[in-house]
């Protein structure tokens, strides 16, 4: 009989269902990916492939043929025990044999050493999938039809796809990428209550990240109910405490002053996002025509000057607000991220956004766009080593 390559079989529903645990594996995983669940996905699935597999090892690679009416209690082991073995069977328009197929044995060795890891207490230690859980029982707690409350939610969720991007450009190790994305989750999480008591962003009604810090690792210990293993506390608690200070300093541990500057980073990303995407009046508290009204005070235009973020005091005016939103950008730690502010043009499209009313306003945005898009351009320090 001719071999025929399988590749037709795992284009139909019906030809996953006969390929059994390979269906599995091949088609559930999709949708594991879309829901970006696939660690909880493979975690059940080698479960249930370990408590199939027969005495050797193997485990069974189709159902019965109940086409051709083999469908007998033992036609299966009759082929052969497992994956291992050869074997023919039907498939509606398609007959396919199979040759010693060992995929099956290659997941018997990783199932054995993912338990081998569990006892030595080496098993995987962020699920990030089952943090976005206990993150979104945490919102419940929240109005989520405010819409300050609604502009947090996204831009949370936003840090998290900007960490994990910007990890995987740096070519982090998995572990890393996780634990980015985690610290993503949970670094304005201190917003939440801010916005409840004082309906306001403002830095002087509360210090939403220390807020945040210590809701996560004080007395209550909340960060429990997002990873249980306590590895990384003191990275985490220092990544998000640190992560809007207006200068990043005091950390001296190599790999917290990494995940601090690449939260840093993640966040002014999908900032960028939040000022071209949310409305005017939410972030300021005014209408768009009003923020761009008035002059950059002198010590905001100094900042800019001086290639430095501002200062949340030397703001008076909403265009003090709006300058100081792209003056942040001159705090940007790794090329990886510069490439993605560049590719995307964000720091022309918010400059762009207002309407300036005044001659010396329009003059100076357009000054500060021009040396903010070079500066983005030069080779950011990176800590990555």
């Amino acid at each position: 009989m001719e071999e025929v390559k399988p590749k037709n079989i795992f284009e139909t529903p019906q030809g996953d269902e006969r390929l059994g645990w390979t269906g599995d594996a091949e088609i559930f995983c999709r949708t594991a990916c879309f829901l970006e669940n696939t660690y909880s996905f493979y975690r059940k699935w080698l479960r249930d492939v370990e408590a199939d597999q027969t005495e050797e090892g193997g485990v069974a690679h189709v159902v019965p043929d109940i086409i051709s009416g083999n469908e007998g209690y033992n036609w299966l082991l009759e082929q052969g025990s497992h994956s291992a073995a050869a074997r023919r069977f039907k498939i509606p328009g398609n007959t396919v044999e199979f040759v010693r197929d060992l995929r099956y044995n290659k997941y018997r060795v990783f199932t054995e050493l993912q338990n081998e890891q569990k006892k030595k207490g080496c098993g995987r230690m962020i699920d990030i999938a089952h943090a976005k859980q206990e993150f979104e029982k945490y919102l419940d707690e929240y109005d989520r039809e405010d819409e300050q409350i609604r502009l947090k939610i996204v831009h949370t969720y936003g840090v998290v796809k900007y960490a994990g991007e910007i990890a995987r450009k740096m070519e982090c190790s998995g572990e890393d990428v996780e634990l980015a994305e985690l610290i993503g989750l949970l670094h304005d999480i201190g917003r939440f209550e801010q916005i409840r008591r004082f309906h306001s962003f403002e830095p002087g009604t509360m210090d939403h990240a220390v807020f945040g810090a210590e809701l996560l690792f004080g007395e209550e210990k909340l960060i429990r109910r997002f990873v249980e293993d306590d590895k990384f506390d003191e990275l985490i608690d220092a990544a998000i405490r640190k992560h809007s200070d207006f200068k990043l300093e005091g950390i001296h541990d190599a790999r917290t002053l990494f995940h601090a500057k690449l939260i840093r980073d993640a966040d002014k990303l999908d900032n960028c996002r939040v000022k071209l995407e949310a409305s005017v009046e939410a972030m300021l508290g005014v209408s768009e025509k009003a923020a761009g009204e008035g002059l950059i005070s002198p010590a905001v235009w100094e900042s800019c000057l001086r290639r430095e973020s501002v200062l949340s005091a030397d703001r008076y005016v909403p265009v003090d607000y709006w300058v100081s939103y792209l003056a942040q950008y001159y705090d940007i730690n790794f090329p990886e991220t510069c490439e993605i502010i560049e590719e995307e043009d964000y720091i022309t499209r918010i400059a762009g956004r207002l309407t300036y009313q005044e001659q010396d306003t329009r003059t100076k945005l357009h000054i500060l766009t021009e040396d903010l898009n070079r500066y983005l351009e030069m080779p950011a320090v990176s800590v990555k080593e």
